[in-house]
C-alpha cells in the first residue's frame, strides 16, 4: 500500500513540474531534487522500520508464553 501511495505522489509531482513549464536545466533540477527527497524519506522510512523490529525483538513477552 506504501508503494501504491508513494507512486500516486510522485505522479502527481512530476506532473506539476511539467505544469511548470520550466527550462530545461531547470526542470531536471527540479527532477533531480524531488528525487533526492524521495531517496530521503525512503531511507527514514527505513531505519525506523528497522528500530521498530529491534524494539519488537527486545521487548519481553513478545514471544511465546510457556507455562
Amino acid at each position: 500500500m506504501r508503494k501504491t501511495i508513494k507512486m500516486t505522489e510522485s505522479s502527481v509531482l512530476y506532473r506539476k513540474i511539467d505544469e511548470l513549464g520550466l527550462a530545461g536545466l531547470d526542470r531536471t533540477e527540479a527532477i533531480a531534487a524531488l528525487q533526492s527527497a524521495d531517496r530521503l524519506a525512503e531511507s527514514i522510512y527505513w531505519v525506523f522500520e528497522k528500530f521498530a523490529r529491534v524494539a519488537a525483538w527486545m521487548t519481553p513477552g513478545a514471544g511465546l508464553k510457556h507455562q
